[in-house]
């Protein structure tokens, strides 16, 4: 299973992965423990516009949308026409986080 920093980087994503580098090392120094689903934002938003992390324009990847299942729209990046994202792979840890509450009680004046 690759992820997607292996994926960018056997891909000749090279521009990508180094502003993915450069924002996660702005929230090490931070010392933030900051996670981010790298090929959420390489989706972009369902529109096809690109997504800004800490204020860096990542762009939208052919790939990503497909791995998502939102269609590829005009302005995707894709530097192969047969590459292909790997499957998305369940997180039981989120699926933890289903199981509890996170909503507000209802609230008495």
């Amino acid at each position: 299973m690759k992820t997607s920093k292996e994926w960018l980087a056997q891909n000749n994503y090279e521009d990508v992965l180094k502003k993915i580098h450069a924002v996660e090392q702005g929230w090490k120094r931070k010392g933030t423990g900051t996670r981010r689903d790298w090929w959420e934002v390489l989706a972009g938003n369902q529109n096809g516009s690109p997504k800004k992390i800490e204020g860096k324009k990542f762009p939208v990847l052919s790939a990503a949308r497909k791995r998502k299942g939102w269609p590829v729209t005009n302005d995707c990046l894709c530097l192969n026409p047969n590459e292909e994202a790997p499957s998305v792979v369940p997180q039981i840890r989120w699926e933890k986080c289903k199981a509890h509450s996170h909503k507000m009680g209802k609230k008495t004046i």
